[in-house]
């Protein structure tokens, strides 16, 4: 439903054929949020009921105050880089824990941030910790792997060790057919709890 680099815009046409059912988690990028009808995309979430992730990747500036409050009342698990970060909680602090905190606080919700070189920091009601990510990846390498992980019912952390260690052998290519079998198999055995 969302192409990079394109203009989004939702329409309830788009969704009224998919059954409820069929859905176990939503992925919730900014970009789908700064468009004309995005009070329509908030009631069609609210109406799903859905466990969800929002990343608002760099339309976060964007997005309507009270479409974000709206989306904030779903406590989506956040995931953001360190720089998106900061600038939705308001440009107050330039630690990544701090403003793990800050965005936990006004969200109620898991914050993960990503910080390049470091890792990705996550907080929530009952833990904090940096699950470290030393070499140069990518975001959004990052953020596959932890969706793979996480829509596995892979249990957070682990998921986040999983995402970190899937960005480095990414690095900054598509993963190749050799690597994604690798992948499968990385992943069985967690959710196998091996």
């Amino acid at each position: 439903m969302s192409v990079p680099g394109a203009e989004y815009d939702f329409d309830l046409e788009d969704i009224q054929y998919i059954d409820p059912e069929e859905i176990s988690i939503v992925v919730l990028f900014g970009e789908m949020l700064t468009g004309k009808n995005s009070a329509d995309l908030i009631q069609a979430l609210d109406d799903l009921q859905k466990p969800m992730i929002f990343v608002p990747g760099s339309r976060g500036d964007d997005i309507d105050e009270d479409i974000l409050n709206a989306v904030f009342q779903f406590e989506p698990q956040l995931f953001l880089s360190d720089t998106e970060a900061y600038f939705i909680a308001g440009a107050r602090t330039h630690d990544m824990k701090e403003t793990a905190g800050a965005l936990h606080e006004e969200s109620e919700a898991p914050v993960m941030i990503f910080q390049q070189l470091e890792g990705v920091y996550y907080q929530d009601d009952e833990q904090k910790y940096l699950v470290p990510c030393s070499k140069n990846v990518q975001f959004n390498m990052v953020l596959a792997g932890y969706l793979a992980a996480g829509t596995a019912g892979i249990d957070r952390q682990r998921a986040l060790k999983y995402a970190c260690s899937f960005a480095q052998e990414c690095r900054s290519k598509l993963p190749s057919s050799n690597l994604m079998e690798m992948e499968k198999r990385q992943l069985a055995d967690l959710i196998l709890g091996k």
